[in-house]
């Protein structure tokens, strides 16, 4: 398993690590299911891109996070990381 501070370069880690903070509690509800879920199926995607744009797309409209935009930038900032060299 890949440690927190680990980046992967140029495509999809075998493991995303979780996000320091209580993500779910901030961001899904308090559902740890539901973020592991994301999760999951986060690490199927490619790239940067693919993994933002399915956030974006698929998992923000779902939750209400109108407030939690700092949250919000805080875990796709440490998504997008591992897909930096």
């Amino acid at each position: 398993m890949l440690a927190d501070h680990q980046r992967v370069a140029g495509g999809n880690p075998s493991v995303i690590p979780t996000p320091a903070g209580p993500v779910p509690e901030k961001l899904f509800e308090g559902s740890n299911a539901d973020f592991q879920r994301i999760m999951s199926m986060l690490n199927s995607k490619e790239n940067k891109a693919e993994a933002i744009a399915f956030i974006e797309q698929q998992v923000r409209p779902d939750y209400d996070w109108s407030d939690k935009e700092g949250d919000v930038a805080a875990f796709i900032a440490h998504i997008s990381q591992l897909y930096e060299a």
